[in-house]
């Protein structure tokens, strides 16, 4: 919530500069205090336009509003200017450059009311309205993204839990031909900003491959107050340790669906996309007793960055800590296990919101995390580098590279990078926008890479 309303201080600001610059490069007789509040409308109409169009981010602050809001302060500002001036020319048909506004006694002693062109409107209707616009900025957000629990389900079944750092929401799916008696796997998937629980399946069709290979789907939804985008809050430092935050959470949907459903605790999985890639990487590092394996779809890795303005920079520029220091740090956060934590990574080539250096950055981490796993000292034991690489090609589609990353002839860290594939899902249901039919099928990649590790 606090990269929002530092979003809406960024348009406020944008409004301000945007108004008072015009207004002086005009040197329109207007008082200054019109150009600013018509400036900071323009902003918020363009912000909120932009914010609600879905451009996938990794946090509730997305830049393109920024430049949204640039250019509605801008057009606002620009339109009062030009009406004003129509009048002066319809008034006053003198040479202009010695006469801008014409000057009524209306202008210097009504403070209260804003000029568009012969009519004046009390200043309070633009300031309602620059107060309105976050708020219906917000219940749009709601509309679009409603909690799972205050709707019929699309698929599976709703249920809650909730502890002392919040509630979260999640959908649960059995294949209906498991036996109810029999231990099942279970995978657990982080949707993305701007997404939900069905927004996501949509994308991977995850759904296919638990009735194709009998596991339990288990989808959470991240808390409209948390994020009014829905984002997982991967920065938050109280969201990179054990037993705290948004883990805990997630790590208590895990036993709780443990309690409901006959399982098997040692093939319990996590993956996500985006922002939830990025919560996946938080789960891999401090969970690897729950988890047995992890999947970081165009995400970022663990410690990406430890504060809101870090969060800002990382997508577009990696690791804001080391990935050395990030994964001794992963290592303590899971309590010095003694076991390699498995991870999958897949990420675009072309993608331009979560760079494809993140990617790199995140085997990085999990390489030194489990160098200091593998025996106890960081001494290069386990590094990032592949034991093997191929180049592969899909039918029509995009090429893609496969590192992989073995230890002792176990397939430990393994990843794609795809050519030409955005800020999306991979294969999957291949529905633009939401997933990329050129590209490799994550979902049943990430299944594969599953199935050859189990919790000891």
């Amino acid at each position: 919530m606090i990269l929002l309303l530092i979003a809406w201080l960024a348009w406020l600001l944008i409004g301000v500069v945007v108004g008072a610059g015009v207004h002086i490069a005009a040197h329109t007789r207007q008082r200054m205090l019109n150009a600013l509040i018509v400036g900071v409308l323009g902003a918020f109409v363009g912000g909120v336009f932009v914010d609600l169009l879905t451009i996938p981010a990794v946090i509730d602050l997305n830049l393109w509003s920024i430049v949204g809001a640039l250019i509605g302060a801008l057009a606002a500002s620009l339109a009062l200017w030009i009406v004003n001036r129509r009048q002066i020319t319809a008034i006053a048909p003198v040479d202009v450059r010695l006469v801008v506004d014409p000057i009524t006694p209306d202008d210097t002693h009504d403070n209260f009311s804003l000029k568009l062109g012969h009519r004046r409107i009390s200043l309070a209707v633009p300031l309602i309205a620059i107060a309105l616009l976050p708020l219906l900025s917000l219940a749009a957000l709601w509309l679009r993204l409603p909690s799972i629990s205050s709707v019929p389900p699309a698929f599976g079944t709703v249920a809650s839990y909730s502890n002392a750092y919040g509630q979260l929401d999640y959908l649960v799916y059995q294949p209906s031909n498991t036996p109810s008696e029999s231990g099942l796997p279970v995978v657990v998937l982080l949707h993305g900003c701007t997404q939900d629980p069905p927004t996501l399946e949509a994308s991977s069709a995850m759904r296919t491959i638990a009735d194709a290979n009998s596991f339990i789907l288990v989808y959470p939804q991240q808390n409209f107050i948390a994020s009014p985008h829905r984002c997982w809050n991967w920065y938050d430092q109280r969201n990179q340790q054990r037993d705290s935050g948004e883990p805990s959470l997630i790590a208590g949907i895990v036993g709780q669906v443990q309690q409901d459903y006959s399982t098997d605790p040692r093939r319990v999985y996590v993956g996500g996309l985006s922002s939830g890639g990025a919560m996946t990487s938080i789960l891999g590092s401090c969970y690897p007793d729950v988890f047995a394996a992890a999947a970081v779809l165009s995400g970022m890795a663990y410690e990406s960055s430890t504060s809101v303005f870090q969060a800002i920079a990382a997508p577009l520029q990696g690791n804001q800590v080391p990935p050395d220091i990030a994964g001794r740090d992963a290592y303590q956060c899971a309590g010095e296990p003694d076991r390699l934590m498995p991870v999958f990574v897949l990420h675009g080539a072309a993608d331009t919101v979560v760079i494809p250096r993140n990617g790199d950055d995140t085997i990085e981490q999990f390489a030194q995390m489990n160098d200091h796993i593998d025996d106890g000292a960081d001494n290069d034991s386990i590094t990032a580098q592949p034991t093997s690489t191929v180049t592969e090609q899909v039918p029509d589609g995009h090429a893609y590279t496969v590192e992989n990353y073995e230890v002792d002839g176990q397939l430990v860290m393994q990843r794609y990078s795809v050519e030409g594939m955005w800020h999306m899902w991979s294969g999957g249901t291949g529905i633009l926008p939401l997933s990329d039919p050129k590209s490799p099928n994550a979902s049943q990649l990430i299944w594969d890479f599953f199935q050859r590790h189990t919790l000891n």
